[in-house]
C-alpha cells in the first residue's frame, strides 16, 4: 500500500483525509471527495481488450493509486469491514471504464474489486501479442496478403525477410497468418501453401495471438466461408496438437469462440466440425449460443447434433433470459389452413388443424429433455415459451406447450410479463406482430384473426380460473379494454375493406342479374308466333339454358343481397368474428355461382343459334 505521504497522493489531492484500513466505519468526507471524481480524467481509455490492457491498467493503477487505494485491489475486503463502502467506489472506477463486451465477460465476477482486477489480468494481459510494427516499406506485403492472386509474391517477400512473419500489419494488430486465411481459399493450391509455410515458421505463441478485435486465426478462418477450419487445424496440429484445441475456447471481445464466427455467416462444413470436436462441458453456456445460434438461422440438422450431444442444454438459458425452446417459438412459420379454416363460418367452437412445420419435431424432443428435469427448472422455460408463444400467435407451441407440460398446470394467475402489470392475456389484446398479421389478407380478416386468437387464449385461462375475466394491470384495464385500444386502427381499416370490396362486389352481382333477367325475356332464337313457344324449347341445350340462367339469376339476386347487408351493417367489434365474414363468404361464393351459370347458359345459347 503506497504511504499517506506519497508524492502522488499530495499532488493530487493534497488535503485528503488519511483512511486506515482498520477504521471499522467508513470516513464519510474521503467518500464525498472520492465520490466527485472524474474518472475520466485520469483514465483516457475505455478496455477493449488486450490490444490497450497495458495502457489501460497504467492509468487505472495511477488512479488507485494517487488517492491510497491499492490495497482494495491487492486484498478482498470483507462485507462487515469499515472500508467496504470504499471498496465498492473504486470498484465502479473500474466497471466504468470497460466497453460493454468486457463488461459482460467479468460481470460474472465483478464481487469485488480485486475479483474484477484479477478477472481482467487473467484475461487480457497473458495473452500472446504480436511483437514488432511493419515497417512502411512492408505495404506490398499487406497487399499481396490481401490478393488471392499474388500470394506466391507474399511467399517471396517473407522468404527474404523472415522477421516480417511476426509483425503487426494493420491497425488492429492482425499478423501475417490473420490475413492469410482471411484471403485463403481451398480452391488455391498455393495459398495453401503460403498457410502452410507460415504455421511452420511463426513462433508458437504467436499462432495463438490475437488482434485487437480479440480474434485468433481460427476465428478468421470460421469467417471465411471458402477457407475449412479443419484444414487450418490440421496445420497447427502439426506444430503442437493443443493448438486447435486451445483456440477453439478463446473468445475474442464479442464473447464470440470461433464456433459462433462460422454460424454467423452460415458455413456449415465448418459448423459440423466444431460440433464433433468440441467436447468440453464444463461451461455449456457457449454451447446454447450456438444452438440459438443456429435455431435462428434454421440449420435444424446441425442443432440436432449439437442438442444430441448436449441434452442439458434445454434447460439452459442465455444472459438475455431467452432458451433454446423460445428461439424456436419465435421462428414459427408454420403453414396456415385454407380459405374456409380461416373464416371459421360453420363452426367457430372447433380448433383448426394446423400443418407442423419442419422444426416442431424438434421442439418436441427440446420439451422431451424438459419433462426430464426438476419441475422448477422446467417451468420457468416453459413459461417463457408459453408467453413468448401467445405473443407471437404461434397456435402450434401453444397447443403443444399445454400437452407436453402433461401434470405440470400453468398457474395462469400468478404470471405476470412486464412492468405494467399486464398478465398473458393482456399480451394477446396487443396487436400482432406484422409477420403474423400480414399472413391473411384483407384489414377484415386480419380483425377476425385477432379475434380468434383473443378468444382462444381467453378460453384456456377461463377453465382455469374464470376470475381472471377482470384481472387489469396497472393501469386498470382489463384485457378486452386493452385490445378495444389496441385494434382501433385496424377495425377502422377493416370496416373500409369491407365496405370497398362489398361495393365493388355489388356492382358486378347487379350486372350479372342484369343480364341474366334480360336473357330470360329475350330466349334465344325467339318465340313461335302461333302459340308464343320458345323455338328451341325441344332441345337439351334450351333446358340447360334456361336452368342455368335461372339459377345464374338466383345465385346473383341472392349475393347481391348479402353484400348490400355488408355494407348496413353496424361494424361492432364483434361482427368481425362472425357475421361479418359469413356474409362476406356467402355473398362471394354466389357471386362465382352466378358467373359460372351465366357462362354455361351463354354456351348454350351459342350452340343452340350457331
Amino acid at each position: 500500500m503506497a504511504s499517506s505521504s506519497s508524492t502522488a497522493n499530495q499532488l493530487i489531492i493534497s488535503n485528503q483525509p488519511t483512511m486506515a484500513s482498520s477504521s471499522s466505519t467508513p470516513n464519510l468526507s474521503f467518500l464525498a471527495i472520492l465520490s466527485t471524481v472524474n474518472v475520466a480524467n485520469f483514465v483516457s481509455i475505455k478496455l477493449s481488450g488486450s490490444n490497450n490492457y497495458g495502457s489501460w491498467k497504467l492509468q487505472m493503477h495511477c488512479l488507485i493509486q494517487a488517492y491510497n487505494l491499492v490495497h482494495f485491489i491487492d486484498r478482498p475486503i470483507p462485507e462487515d469491514d469499515g472500508d467496504w463502502m470504499t471498496e465498492r467506489v473504486v470498484l465502479g472506477w473500474i466497471l466504468g471504464s470497460l466497453t460493454d463486451a468486457v463488461l459482460k465477460r467479468v460481470a460474472n465476477s465483478a464481487a469485488t474489486a480485486r475479483d474484477v482486477w484479477v478477472e481482467l489480468d487473467k484475461n487480457f494481459s497473458g495473452r500472446p501479442q504480436v511483437i514488432t510494427m511493419v515497417n512502411a516499406w512492408d505495404e506490398d506485403l499487406v497487399t499481396s496478403l490481401r490478393q488471392r492472386r499474388k500470394c506466391k509474391e507474399a511467399k517471396e517477400y517473407l522468404e527474404r525477410h523472415p522477421e516480417a512473419i511476426c509483425a503487426q500489419l494493420t491497425s488492429r494488430s492482425d499478423t501475417c497468418l490473420h490475413l492469410a486465411v482471411a484471403t485463403g481459399d481451398k480452391f488455391f493450391h498455393d495459398y495453401l501453401g503460403l498457410v502452410k509455410f507460415l504455421v511452420k515458421n511463426m513462433p508458437i505463441n504467436l499462432l495463438t495471438a490475437q488482434n485487437s478485435l480479440g480474434d485468433t486465426v481460427l476465428h478468421v478462418a470460421a469467417r471465411n466461408i471458402g477457407f475449412h477450419t479443419k484444414d487450418l487445424c490440421d496445420m497447427l496440429s502439426e506444430r503442437h496438437h493443443k493448438i486447435p484445441d486451445d483456440l477453439m475456447y478463446v473468445a475474442n471481445n464479442e464473447g464470440d469462440f470461433p464456433c459462433h464466427q462460422a454460424a454467423r455467416v452460415i458455413s456449415t462444413i465448418d459448423i459440423r466440425y466444431f460440433i464433433e470436436k468440441m467436447d468440453k462441458k464444463d461451461c455449456l453456456l457457449p454451447y446454447l449460443k450456438l444452438l440459438c445460434m443456429l435455431i435462428d438461422a434454421q440449420f435444424y440438422d446441425e442443432a440436432k447434433k449439437l442438442f444430441h450431444k448436449y441434452p442439458e442444454l434445454a434447460g439452459l438459458k442465455l444472459e438475455d433470459g431467452t432458451s433454446a425452446l423460445q428461439r424456436l417459438v419465435l421462428l414459427d412459420t408454420a403453414v396456415w389452413p385454407g380459405l374456409w379454416d380461416r373464416l371459421a363460418i360453420w363452426n367457430t367452437s372447433k380448433g383448426r388443424t394446423f400443418h407442423a412445420p419442419y422444426h416442431l419435431s424438434f421442439a418436441r424432443e427440446i420439451m422431451g429433455q424438459l419433462h426430464k428435469l426438476e419441475d422448477e427448472e422446467s417451468y420457468g422455460i416453459y413459461v417463457d415459451a408459453m408467453l413468448t408463444a401467445i405473443e407471437n400467435r404461434s397456435e402450434i407451441y401453444f397447443k403443444e406447450i399445454e400437452l407436453t407440460m402433461g401434470d405440470k398446470v400453468l398457474m395462469w394467475d400468478k404470471l405476470e410479463y412486464c412492468a405494467n402489470g399486464d398478465f398473458p392475456l393482456h399480451l394477446v389484446a396487443r396487436l400482432a406482430p406484422p409477420h403474423k398479421l400480414n399472413l391473411v389478407s384483407g384489414a377484415a380478416l386480419q380483425m377476425q384473426r385477432e379475434l380468434q386468437w383473443f378468444q382462444e387464449v381467453e378460453k384456456e385461462m377461463y377453465s382455469y380460473n374464470d376470475s381472471l375475466r377482470l384481472r387489469t394491470n396497472y393501469f386498470e384495464e382489463t384485457a378486452e379494454i386493452v385490445f378495444t385500444k389496441a385494434h382501433q386502427q385496424l377495425k377502422v381499416e377493416g370496416e373500409k375493406w369491407m365496405k370497398d370490396t362489398a361495393s365493388s362486389c355489388t356492382i358486378a352481382a347487379a350486372l350479372i342479374a342484369t343480364v341474366v333477367f334480360t336473357a330470360a325475356i329475350t330466349v334465344p332464337g325467339g318465340n313461335e308466333s302461333s302459340k308464343g313457344y320458345p323455338v328451341f324449347s325441344q332441345k337439351r341445350a334450351f333446358v340447360v339454358f334456361a336452368v342455368s340462367d335461372a339459377v345464374s339469376l338466383f345465385t346473383s339476386t341472392t349475393s347481391l343481397l348479402m353484400f348490400l347487408s355488408i355494407l348496413t351493417s353496424r361494424y361492432a367489434e364483434i361482427d368481425f368474428l362472425y357475421a361479418l365474414p359469413k356474409r362476406l363468404c356467402i355473398g362471394l361464393f354466389s357471386l362465382f355461382v352466378s358467373i359460372l351459370f351465366m357462362m354455361v347458359a351463354f354456351s348454350a345459347t351459342l350452340y343452340l343459334v350457331f
